[in-house]
């Protein structure tokens, strides 16, 4: 008979910390956590920050893709020439 997979347990962080992990001021932190970005749960007054939340949305962000700039061979004449 199969097994129930266990929940995963959190990795609870604070804050201050999610500040340092994610390289962001706190209302960003707060921000991410009300639009469903990272999970956060509370702990009495303080709030906690699940690590794995915030390394699965890092994952998450588009790929930067830098091009570089389209230069003319020498020796061809651009239309100002």
């Amino acid at each position: 008979m199969p097994r129930k997979s266990e929940p995963k347990a959190l990795h609870l962080i604070s804050v201050k910390n999610a500040m340092k992990a994610g390289g962001w001021c706190r209302s960003k932190v707060y921000q991410l956590i009300g639009a469903g970005k990272i999970i956060a749960v509370k702990d009495g007054r303080s709030t906690k920050i699940d690590a794995g939340s915030i390394e699965e949305y890092q994952r998450s962000l588009p790929r930067l893709i830098l091009s570089r700039p389209q230069v003319e061979p020498p020796g061809k004449e651009g239309p100002l020439a």
